[in-house]
């Protein structure tokens, strides 16, 4: 096999596992962050309407600051 072509094999392998592990990263972000607001919201410190639209901003910022 052409040593190039390996090579570049290896470096899309490479990227997509680092694209992968950032997607990981930022689900468990997004779960822990819906787990603190449900929190929030049964202890009535927030309003229901709020919830989605807020909690979809700051996952917003978050994840194209990784970007």
């Amino acid at each position: 096999m052409d040593p190039k072509l390996i090579s570049e094999t290896m470096a899309l392998v490479e990227s997509l596992r680092d694209d992968n592990e950032k997607l990981a990263s930022d689900l468990a972000h997004v779960q822990n962050a819906y787990a603190i607001v449900f929190q929030m919201f049964k202890a009535g410190h927030v309003a229901a309407e709020n919830l989605e639209r807020s909690e979809e901003r700051r996952v917003g910022k978050e994840c194209r600051s990784r970007w």
